[in-house]
């Protein structure tokens, strides 16, 4: 159906989503240090952000030329459940997307197949 799955809860909602569909090059940076939820650095690309909560680029990160360029690269990019703040570098969770909502291209039956081993 439309509505939210808890298989995908958490990846949906790390500080690489919410900011951008680039996973590689963004999961190393947030273990980088690059990435603040609500003001505290995280490293950990995985981290379950929850509704509510905002995600900045770091200082460190707004230095980085090819972060901040990835960041404004998607300014265009709407997703109803992300509040953006282009001048702030930073990204709102204003609530959990429905499946049809995220714009990544997931197999879930394969997701599923390998969780069920």
């Amino acid at each position: 159906g439309d509505s939210p799955r808890l298989l995908f809860v958490s990846r949906d909602t790390s500080p690489q989503d919410v900011l951008d569909r680039k996973l590689p090059p963004l999961r190393e940076k947030v273990s980088h240090g690059h990435f603040t939820v609500d003001g505290k650095k995280i490293n950990i690309p995985s981290y379950a952000v929850k509704v509510g909560q905002t995600i900045t680029l770091s200082e460190k990160g707004q230095k980085s030329g090819a972060l901040k360029a990835v960041f404004l690269e998607d300014k265009g990019l709407k997703l109803e459940y992300i509040e953006k703040n282009l001048d702030g570098f930073s990204g709102k969770l204003t609530r959990l997307p429905l499946r049809s909502e995220i714009p990544v291209e997931i197999k879930e039956n394969l997701v599923i197949e390998y969780y069920s081993k």
